[in-house]
């Protein structure tokens, strides 16, 4: 406790009973700050350069150039945009990345890596976020993706 001269309110002593000293736990947060994509459902499918009903067979994790990033294994088994055929490698990194779990089906959609035919995905960049159960998918956006008809030049470029 401090002491203080009741004529000047200086302090003329010593703490002797300090505060208890005290412990912060700091939640971590996963925090991604995407844009906005203004538009319906159709107009934001309509931006994306591959769109699926996907089983997630496998992931490994790898580390390349400092960058950690999921390697999905995935089973499409719609392909609503894209091709005809999809690769069954789905890159997508651990931080604002989609996060999968094995042996369950998604709506996965994202961009193809440069001018290959290589598949990624992130939290920002995917119809709905990425990570959509096919089974929360509602079943009109399910038949809209059937016959999606996207106009020229609506797409986002590739990363």
């Amino acid at each position: 406790m401090m002491l203080f001269d009741e004529q000047s309110d200086v302090k003329t002593g010593p703490i002797t009973d300090p505060l208890p000293p005290t412990t912060t736990t700091v939640p971590t947060i996963d925090v991604c700050f995407c844009p906005f994509h203004p538009g319906n459902f159709m107009e934001q499918a309509c931006q994306q350069q591959w769109i699926s009903k996907g089983e997630v067979l496998a992931v490994k994790q790898v580390t390349w150039k400092g960058e950690t990033e999921n390697i999905y294994t995935v089973n499409h088994l719609e392909i609503f945009r894209g091709g005809a055929t999809l690769s069954s490698r789905l890159l997508s990194p651990t931080l604002c990345g989609v996060k999968l779990n094995i042996n369950r089906t998604y709506l996965l959609s994202g961009s193809f890596i440069r001018k290959t035919k290589k598949l990624t995905s992130g939290g920002c960049f995917s119809l709905d976020g990425g990570q959509t159960l096919w089974s929360k998918v509602h079943v009109n956006q399910q038949k809209e993706l059937e016959q999606i008809k996207c106009p020229t030049g609506t797409t986002i470029p590739p990363p």
